[in-house]
């Protein structure tokens, strides 16, 4: 109720701390599935916002662990399994580096490509 009254007094959704971190983002990397799904569902939040290392709420969410999120925003209208942080990692990638086994499950399931190299050259196999 209180995210709703605040939205509605016309704040905005894609604002970002100083680590260029949305609400969206934050929702992401502490598991508020219920927050998540409000502003995807009912505000226009960016979907492809990215932090400063270049993370977008995808990564953030398998970077974490955040199963609930995670099948949440791959499901959204126009997502990007494959975008790539700073150094050309992929959500994949990172759950691979981070052992998220059911999160790159999810993502290969959707599409995320195992063959894209970040920036060293590493693919996802290179992390698992």
């Amino acid at each position: 109720q209180v995210v709703k009254t605040i939205i509605s007094a016309g704040i905005d959704v894609d604002a970002y701390n100083a680590d260029h971190m949305t609400p969206l983002h934050l929702s992401s990397s502490v598991g508020s599935h219920r927050l998540l799904a409000y502003l995807l569902l009912y505000t226009k939040a960016n979907i492809h916002a990215k932090t400063k290392k270049g993370y977008t709420s995808l990564h953030l969410a398998v970077v974490e662990g955040m199963e609930k999120c995670i099948r949440y925003l791959v499901i959204c209208e126009g997502r990007d399994v494959n975008s790539p942080d700073r150094y050309g990692r992929t959500p994949l990638m990172h759950a691979c580096r981070y052992g998220r086994k059911e999160a790159a499950h999810t993502l290969v399931m959707v599409g995320a490509r195992i063959e894209t190299e970040d920036i060293f050259g590493a693919t996802a196999m290179n992390f698992a």
